[in-house]
């Protein structure tokens, strides 16, 4: 994120390898139309290295693959490929070729994938690259496209997913959910693969899939790392409350950014420097400090959850942390679940106690534990903003998030 924001600073549009970081870093993000732009205005930059230019050619197929321009991408693919032919550049061909098979795989046009697979393995049996496993991943989505029986297929899927999730490739073991989800029709795969993904252009593929699929939910019982599970206690994220336990997180505070950073994608896992980014906006990594204070950070959560009796706890592996659960539990989420500011969760605390009843600031610095002024100053913004119906004055003063109840209100001339 912080990189991303630095390549969008004023002057960087003038300057090519900004604008062929800033595409992959929409990449990354699966902003593949966003990424379109930068790879397209880089590649007609002048001067830029050649071989660069061709891996932003690559990169730009692969975005086309990805929002379904699938004549574009094969277009330029076979330019590409006979460029790497005549240079000799096997490891961007052997690319080229898988993604071309993804264009064909698309197209239904099954045998021709095949063929473009069996090139691409070619091209990259003598390398020591993540190639050799997109080649085995595609290979088997077909056999899953082509087979009889898809179901048969099931068993070499299910490796596969393992295979990936040992490699901690997460994108493609989000891609298993995906065409999982083709054979079994589950509508909790679907839930969990919609509520645990960020990025809207996956949503949108994940909808064009199954457009038969029942309207989406307000929300979602995710918990990490186990089953899911009918009737367990859970953590409101946007509100930073577990209601049924009377517990609380300081709003928009360490401990409430940490569960809503790591609850933004349940499939990838946070490094450290992606953490700092979440807990510390508008802050600068520090390569010799910032570490230490997501550690801490890491730290304190783990001694909150312990001395709560809150079954929770940030998994580490070689570096990278994600959020698992200790026991039954969970974390009710939305579909953008994101870092919530602290006016937005005081106001989901406020909506939540009050629903569509009127309640005074009294009981509004109850609910939220708020000094007199700094409740004042609270309802006060949230009325300006729209976001609250006042209606009296002084002590009698009335709030309510309904229009219909300050029809009530003001017919009762309080």
């Amino acid at each position: 994120r912080e990189a991303s924001q630095l390549l969008e600073t004023k002057g960087t549009e003038t300057i090519p390898q900004a604008l062929l970081y800033q595409g992959f870093s929409h990449m990354t993000r699966w902003q593949y139309s966003k990424a379109i732009t930068y790879l397209r205005r880089y590649i007609s930059a002048k001067p830029i290295d050649p071989y660069q230019k061709l891996i932003a050619k690559v990169n730009l197929c692969a975005s086309y693959v990805f929002v379904g321009k699938h004549s574009s991408a094969q277009a330029l693919l076979e330019k590409v490929l006979r460029t790497t032919e005549r240079k000799n550049l096997s490891l961007l061909k052997g690319n080229s070729h898988e993604l071309l098979a993804q264009v064909f795989f698309n197209q239904k046009k099954y045998p021709e994938a095949r063929k473009q697979l069996e090139l691409s393995y070619q091209s990259l049996k003598h390398s020591k690259t993540i190639g050799h496993f997109f080649v085995k991943k595609w290979r088997v989505l077909l056999e899953l496209k082509t087979h009889k029986n898809p179901k048969d297929i099931l068993p070499s899927l299910h490796a596969l997913r393992r295979e990936a999730t040992k490699m901690k490739h997460w994108e493609s073991v989000r891609d298993c959910d995906f065409y999982f989800l083709d054979i079994t029709e589950d509508p909790q795969l679907f839930d969990y693969l919609y509520f645990g993904t960020p990025y809207q252009d996956f949503r949108k593929r994940l909808h064009a899939a199954h457009p038969n699929h029942p309207s989406i939910s307000p929300s979602y019982i995710w918990h990490p790392g186990q089953p899911k599970q009918k009737g367990s206690e859970y953590l409101d994220l946007k509100a930073g409350v577990d209601f049924g336990r009377h517990l609380d997180i300081k709003p928009a505070q360490l401990h409430h950014r940490l569960l809503m950073t790591l609850s933004q994608d349940f499939y990838r896992t946070f490094g450290v420097g992606n953490l700092f980014s979440f807990l510390y906006e508008n802050e600068f990594y520090n390569p010799i400090t910032s570490p230490e204070r997501v550690y801490k950070a890491i730290q304190r959560f783990r001694s909150w959850a312990e001395s709560s009796s809150t079954p929770l706890d940030i998994q580490e592996n070689l570096g990278q942390y994600r959020l698992r659960t200790t026991g039954a539990y969970g974390i009710l989420v939305e579909p953008n679940t994101r870092i919530y500011t602290q006016i937005e969760v005081q106001r989901h605390r406020l909506k939540h106690e009050w629903r569509n009843q009127a309640f005074t600031t009294r009981q509004a610095g109850l609910t939220l534990n708020l000094s007199a002024s700094a409740v004042r100053e609270l309802l006060k913004n949230l009325t300006r903003q729209g976001l609250l119906l006042t209606y009296g004055q002084g002590p009698r003063q009335k709030h309510t998030f309904s229009r219909a109840t300050l029809v009530r209100l003001q017919s009762q001339k309080i």
